[in-house]
């Protein structure tokens, strides 16, 4: 009988960080690498980190696949044309990521059975699996003591009928990886990803007549070639030549390739080392001073474009956005920013922003070449969006990746190359819509319009959402909190009271002292009880944000941070009131999601 312990080996032989184990029945290793997009004749190192994979000939018939550090075989765009190529119909894989989790996929006869986190938290999320393998995984439902990976592999095993050992998966060349195209499912008027920004935009295109939809994608795809110099360059321009065929075709091996190297690329630049490390310089933060640290990390952020020839600004990353606002007032207060924007810390800085003589240039980040990538890699975005099947859908996807790209060009160049493009998308296609170019005014997201009220009504916005959490809660009616929210309503600003803030910080203090405990393998605390904390803590810092002096501040916080607030409620009550809160914030505030 298989089972959770007979691969407990795993993790030894692969490692714990990141991989991906994929196994299909019956099939030999050089179709499952067409599968793969893999290229056979392309072996790499091992120690490279991206799109590599390894495949091995399994002695009970089939092939498995090794990803160190990749996902690919977890993807349905992976598993279900191997499914249908399968003698038994049949594929699975078991992927994990010490920042994601552990997940198990399969597929069988070109449709998804399952795609679940390991170990699964509720029995229903089985249902779709034989019984076999549902039999395996029950007596592990919500279990934190199993080892997923095991099991998620055992799993792989029993779905597809071949078992695999050690040496399976040690040993074999590694071979390079171009990642197979996202999925041909069309997108809809709310899922597509214009719709965010620009959704009478998505309604003025999706009512356009199929060929005018193609026309939008080929002229969309001119432009952004032009844009960012790449419509001479044969891996870019073979799309284009698809593009004028006569019906849509899978984007050419060739652009596929070229496409694999970009995203490579990029990851490779952010990976170098960077001059600027604001934290190295001044010393702001240390180990243990959590919200210190966090400052630290962020400030860098801030002040590493800016900071050079011995001065620096500080400046908010994301306008409108609280958060930011925040830690450029905390960093402009600091003492540590005022050395450094006077100039009194410009030996350091001299030291700081010229590399060593013997460091390779090309070992360091650079800005402008990842600038370059980005460019590349939104243009290699807008040529996938274009050769989608669904006319409508390529028209959104392709106008949402042109939008990127520009935006892309213009940072590198400069200029506005997004305002140029959308209003010729307009003069060409659109100009007998009654909107005309109000269709490209985006919608601002919920917290920028929260800035856009009347300060009075900033006012009312930050205290509803304040006093909606407590009633979610159930504590409304606590002395500590009521003591401030009695205060809400009259027009001017709250005070938080001594009673109200000695709350949050026991509260914050007693997570500290759990998340403490936990760093030192100590018994946890009961997950509700900490649940309950975080919520009594959630309802605490709403309220103190609703008493902030600047109404426009508390209303655009309040906002942007509702989602995650309105999950600490729902983990410690058990009751989901998000659509409630986002209903009545849109009745009365007119603002949405």
């Amino acid at each position: 009988m298989t089972t959770a312990a007979r691969y407990g080996w795993v993790v030894d032989v692969v490692g714990d960080v990141a991989a991906c184990i994929t196994v299909v029945g019956g099939l030999p290793p050089a179709r499952l690498m067409e599968l793969f997009g893999a290229d056979p004749d392309d072996p790499v190192d091992e120690d490279e980190l991206q799109d590599i994979a390894a495949f091995h000939r399994l002695l009970g018939g089939g092939s498995l696949t090794v990803e160190p550090n990749g996902y690919q075989g977890n993807r349905p765009e992976v598993l279900v044309p191997a499914s249908l190529a399968a003698p038994n119909g049949r594929a699975a894989s078991v992927y994990w990521n010490e920042n994601v989790g552990i997940r198990f996929a399969c597929a069988e006869a070109g449709r998804m059975v399952a795609s679940m986190e390991l170990p699964p938290y509720d029995d229903e999320e089985l249902g779709g699996l034989p019984p076999d393998v549902r039999a395996l995984v029950l007596p592990y439902v919500d279990d934190e003591e199993v080892d997923p990976i095991a099991l998620g592999s055992a799993m792989v095993h029993l779905f597809t009928g071949v078992a695999f050992g050690r040496h399976d998966v040690d040993g074999t060349d590694v071979v390079r990886i171009n990642p197979m195209p996202a999925s041909v499912e069309a997108d809809t008027t709310s899922s597509t990803a214009l719709a965010r920004e620009y959704p009478e935009l998505v309604t003025a295109l999706a009512a356009l007549p199929a060929p005018t939809q193609r026309e939008v994608v080929a002229w969309s795809v001119d432009q952004v070639l032009a844009a960012s110099g790449l419509a001479d360059d044969p891996d870019f321009r073979c799309v284009v030549e698809l593009l004028r065929s006569a019906s849509p075709a899978p984007l050419p091996e060739q652009a596929r390739k070229r496409f694999g190297a970009i995203d490579r690329a990029i990851s490779e630049e952010n990976l170098k080392e960077h001059e600027d490390d604001w934290q190295e310089i001044v010393g702001y933060g240390d180990d243990d001073d959590e919200d210190g640290e966090s400052w630290a990390v962020n400030v860098s952020v801030v002040v590493s474009s800016d900071a050079e020839g011995g001065t620096a600004s500080a400046r908010s990353v994301g306008p409108g956005d609280p958060e930011w606002d925040e830690i450029v007032r905390h960093l402009e207060e600091s003492p540590e920013f005022r050395a450094l924007r006077d100039g009194s810390l410009a030996e350091e800085l001299d030291d700081w922003d010229a590399p060593d003589d013997e460091t390779d240039p090309d070992h360091m980040f650079s800005e402008s070449r990842y600038r370059t990538l980005n460019v590349q890699q939104w243009a290699s975005g807008t040529c996938e969006a274009a050769v989608h099947p669904d006319a409508t859908t390529s028209v959104w996807r392709t106008v949402h990746a042109a939008f990127g790209t520009m935006d892309a060009v213009s940072r590198l160049e400069g200029g506005t190359r997004r305002e140029q493009f959308s209003a010729e998308l307009v003069r060409r296609f659109l100009a007998a819509h009654p909107s005309g170019s109000a269709l490209m005014v985006p919608r601002l997201e919920a917290h920028e319009a929260a800035r856009t009220l009347a300060p009075a009504r900033q006012r009312q916005l930050a205290e509803w959402v304040a006093t909606f959490l407590a009633r979610a809660a159930g504590v409304d009616q606590d002395p500590d909190f009521a003591v401030t929210l009695g205060q809400f309503g009259r027009g001017a600003v709250a005070t938080m009271m001594p009673a109200t803030a000695a709350r949050l910080a026991r509260a914050e203090a007693a997570l500290e002292a759990e998340s403490r405990r936990r760093q030192q393998d100590h018994e946890p605390a009961p997950q509700q009880e900490v649940d309950h904390l975080v919520m009594l803590s959630t309802v605490a810092s709403a309220i103190e944000n609703a008493c902030h002096a600047d109404p426009g501040h508390a209303a655009a916080r309040a906002v942007l941070r509702a989602d995650m607030d309105l999950v600490h409620v729902a983990l410690a009550r058990q009751a989901d009131v998000d659509q409630s809160f986002w209903t009545t914030l849109s009745e009365r505030f007119g603002i949405t999601r």
